[in-house]
């Protein structure tokens, strides 16, 4: 018995593995955060790809081409191309200098007041995935303590569950929720009473490739499938629903859908 459980615990010894640990490459950097105190509307990610990130105090590898070294960048993740299209906008996100629409992107997000930040400040990546599931978190950026801050912001936009799950996680300790509910119509729509202010958070259908698999099972989605040509379109209205406030109050034209 003795030596069966030895073997037991050799055995959970091997299959534990040590991944080294990455800082994120933005957060922290005002610049490119953008969060100041005029700002109303706040994106929320998680954290960057592997590629991004210098892990274990090695040098951060080099992006390969169709990258552009800024938040959500990566050439699978279509949250920028999504935004421009709900926004109507032209970031030239198909230049070969990626510094061109990086530019763009962050004089746009402080011309309407949007600021960007992820919850997770460094962690380790079981792999090369770039998923929220193979995270393995070691410290994460304190968004819950800055909401209080900047009572300005109306609402948040969550790129995941995940994502959505962590800042509620946080807002429990600090600043403390004094009330939450959601939505009756939309179930990714939360309203949310800390002491002092009171703001939305959204929980965006994740941009990457990825969603695709699961978006089929979505309760909306699957009430009537054939409103939407592709599960692309859908994923593009459900942002041009969630981005409605900030299209009605920093003036922004609406662009027609165009399904074709």
């Amino acid at each position: 018995m003795e030596k069966s459980m030895k073997q037991q615990h050799e055995t959970q010894k091997t299959n534990i593995l040590i991944f080294p640990v990455g800082k994120h490459p933005y957060n922290g950097l005002h610049d490119e955060t953008l969060l100041s105190n005029t700002i109303r509307w706040l994106i929320v990610g998680s954290f960057p790809p592997p590629r991004y990130v210098s892990f274990g105090g090695q040098l951060r590898q080099r992006l390969p081409e169709g990258d552009m070294d800024y938040y959500y960048g990566s050439r699978d993740n279509a949250f920028w191309s999504l935004l421009q299209e709900v926004f109507g906008e032209n970031w030239s996100l198909d230049a070969a200098d990626k510094e061109i629409p990086k530019h763009l992107i962050k004089s746009w997000l402080r011309k309407h007041n949007v600021g960007v930040i992820d919850i997770i400040q460094s962690a380790a990546r079981r792999g090369n995935s770039a998923s929220d599931s193979s995270l393995q978190v070691f410290s994460t950026a304190p968004v819950g303590g800055i909401l209080p801050l900047m009572p300005q912001i109306e609402r948040v936009f969550c790129t995941s569950f995940y994502v959505k799950n962590l800042l509620i996680k946080q807002m429990r300790v600090d600043p403390g929720i004094r009330a939450l509910a959601v939505d009756h119509d939309d179930r990714r729509l939360l309203h949310v009473e800390l002491e002092d202010m009171k703001l939305d958070i959204y929980t965006l259908i994740s941009p990457s490739p990825q969603a695709f698999k699961s978006l089929a099972r979505d309760p909306l989605y699957r009430a009537n499938p054939g409103a939407w040509p592709s599960l692309a379109a859908f994923r593009l209205e459900q942002y041009r629903r969630a981005l409605l406030p900030v299209l009605e109050k920093e003036g922004l034209k609406n662009p027609e859908p165009d399904f074709t």
